[in-house]
């Protein structure tokens, strides 16, 4: 009995490029940050997360290991590809989809300012 090979759309490790898409679905394939390729070859990539599961600095509260592959399941959601972010003063905003970026490229400055208006509410 042969080992059984990932399927084609098994983009964390079959996807032609770092950049592009995947249909597959959210539960489906092996869990990469929003469903990218993996790869260790960096060559024109602007940004790369790095999860790094980590926490024999926690002498109580263990659990900070889960982090990463937290991010990972919460980011399988966007529908597909990264283009739909964008880094400002250091920030980086991300859309969920080509619509609501086209209505973030009209009116940027606006959208950021009633992020930072929000923020507090989101930490409480």
């Amino acid at each position: 009995m042969s080992a059984e090979l990932p399927r084609e759309t098994d983009n964390a490790f079959l996807g032609k490029s770092v950049k592009g898409g995947s249909h597959e679905p959210t539960y489906a394939g092996a869990l990469s940050f929003m469903r990218r390729c993996y790869s260790r070859d960096l060559t024109g990539i602007d940004l790369a997360v790095w999860g790094i599961p980590f926490d024999a600095s926690v002498s109580n509260r263990p659990g900070a290991r889960f982090g990463p592959q937290g991010v990972r399941r919460a980011s399988a959601i966007f529908d597909g590809d990264p283009q739909y972010a964008d880094i400002v003063d250091g920030k980086l905003y991300l859309n969920f989809n080509e619509d609501i970026q086209s209505d973030w490229n009209a009116d940027r400055e606006n959208f950021i300012t009633q992020a930072d208006d929000n923020w507090p509410n989101v930490l409480n």
